[in-house]
């Protein structure tokens, strides 16, 4: 009963090719990953590291003013 609920089928799981974000998370890994301290450190895989956000200074200004009325 227990094999018939929860087996899973494996057969074509060794088929199918890797995504290119698959590849990419990869090569991440294997680029980056390091043994420090007998444990091994590895970086977020979906972190931006080149973040440009718009200078919103004045829309925070108007949004704080309404907000104090």
């Amino acid at each position: 009963m227990f094999d018939h609920e929860f087996s899973e089928d494996r057969s074509n799981a060794d088929d199918k090719a890797f995504s290119v974000e698959d590849e990419l998370f990869l090569d991440l890994m294997e680029e980056s990953a390091k043994k420090v301290d007998g444990h091994y450190q590895l970086p977020l895989p979906w972190k931006v590291t080149d973040i440009h956000l718009p200078f919103n200074r004045s829309t925070a200004l108007k949004r704080l003013h309404s907000l104090k009325r």
